[in-house]
């Protein structure tokens, strides 16, 4: 049986949560970037709207 020592297992449980914290890290910069991409090419794309009423009398003035 072999001996394991508290320091082994303090460096597993390390080690885990180190790569856990990189995961983590990764998918918070992916959602980051995704989220501030989308926000761009909304801003790129914006249409100015006119009100029903102006749409209204632009017809009947072209009519």
């Amino acid at each position: 049986m072999s001996k394991v020592s508290v320091l082994d297992i303090v460096k597993m449980k390390c080690f885990t949560s180190l790569k856990w914290n990189i995961f983590c890290f990764q998918i918070f910069i992916l959602l980051l970037f995704s989220g501030l991409l989308q926000s761009c090419s909304e801003t790129a794309n914006v249409q100015i709207r006119l009100p029903a009423k102006e749409l209204y009398q632009k017809a009947m003035v072209a009519v």
